[in-house]
């Protein structure tokens, strides 16, 4: 099978990248996609996408979506754009003959927390019922069912995977992105951490490379898949934690707890306070561990004492 990464520089992308290596041939367009402008987005695109077409010949091929940028706070506008994108891959893709449609996967990577915002129940898993409770969480789900129903029409098959909350080394040192890196930050330079939210609000935060592995997996399944041509996995960890509890973690590892200064602001009011996940897909995760929280923790301090001692040699010379 012949892989693309569209998002590949990101947290996500890259580290889906680096699992496919050992699954598939992976492609690497000539020149990368511009993000900015619409209109420079799809010609970009489509300039690679021809590019891929011609590489992969007779072979199966995924396409996989790491790039998507938005946030809860993002705008309307910001949001829609990357729809938008989504939508016009597919209409590129349902331009293929259907010979080479039926190689082919299209994958989407999704938000557990943007679409499970106002479900009901007390664990959440790929059965739960979708209820975003904000602009965000209906966006990821609208491009979800305008996915599906584009496997309906096409021979082409798609892989949507609801993410927890990632960390990881491979985040951008210098801007702080999620929880765990704020409170690294936080940490490293000796700044309170701001949390706007309870003590008692529950999260499950997964690492990066996990992450990666689990999404490699699922698409190389659904590509020798002779009875599916769609797979809706929830990609979490095996803990779901509170935010006390893993301040708590992060003393263990670095031998004092940060310094937190919790104001529960209105914006608490856009956050569920109880998020716990579990996926009740196993196949083909049987023999699968998740990397623990303190293990990523650790990880991620070391990435970021290497960052400052780079920024401080730097400076010196």
């Amino acid at each position: 099978m012949i892989t693309w990464v569209l998002g590949r520089g990101g947290l996500v992308g890259s580290s889906v990248e680096a699992k496919l290596l050992n699954r598939s041939s992976v492609w690497v367009p000539e020149s990368p996609i511009q993000w900015g402008d619409q209109s420079i987005f799809e010609e970009s695109f489509k300039q690679a996408f021809t590019q891929f077409i011609e590489h992969i010949s007779h072979e199966d091929w995924a396409i996989l979506w790491c790039a998507g940028n938005s946030v809860v706070s993002s705008s309307l506008g910001d949001l829609q754009r990357e729809g938008k994108s989504i939508m016009f891959i597919c209409s590129q893709l349902s331009l293929l003959p259907k010979s080479l449609q039926s190689r082919g996967i299209l994958s989407f990577t999704s938000s557990a927390g943007g679409v499970y915002g106002g479900s009901t129940g007390t664990i959440f898993s790929e059965n739960t019922i979708p209820q975003p409770i904000n602009d965000y969480g209906l966006a990821k789900l609208k491009t979800e069912q305008q996915l599906i129903d584009f496997a309906k029409y096409t021979n082409i098959k798609v892989a949507i995977f609801r993410l927890a909350n990632i960390y990881g080394p491979n985040q951008d040192t210098g801007k702080p992105q999620g929880l765990i890196s704020a409170i690294t930050h936080s940490l490293l330079y000796h700044k309170p951490v701001n949390i706007y939210v309870p003590l008692q609000t529950v999260r499950n935060y997964i690492y990066a490379d996990d992450v990666g592995e689990v999404i490699a997996r699922c698409v190389t399944r659904l590509s020798t898949d002779q009875k599916s041509n769609t797979c809706l996995k929830l990609v979490a960890s095996d803990r779901n934690i509170s935010l006390s509890s893993l301040i708590n973690e992060f003393g263990l590892v670095y031998g004092h707890r940060p310094m937190v200064v919790n104001t529960v602001s209105r914006v608490a009011v856009k956050h569920p306070i109880n998020l716990r996940l579990k996926s009740v897909i196993n196949e083909p995760f049987d023999n699968f561990s998740f990397t623990p929280l303190a293990v990523g923790i650790s990880r991620l301090k070391t990435k970021y004492l290497i960052g400052i001692g780079s920024f401080h040699q730097t400076k010196s010379e």
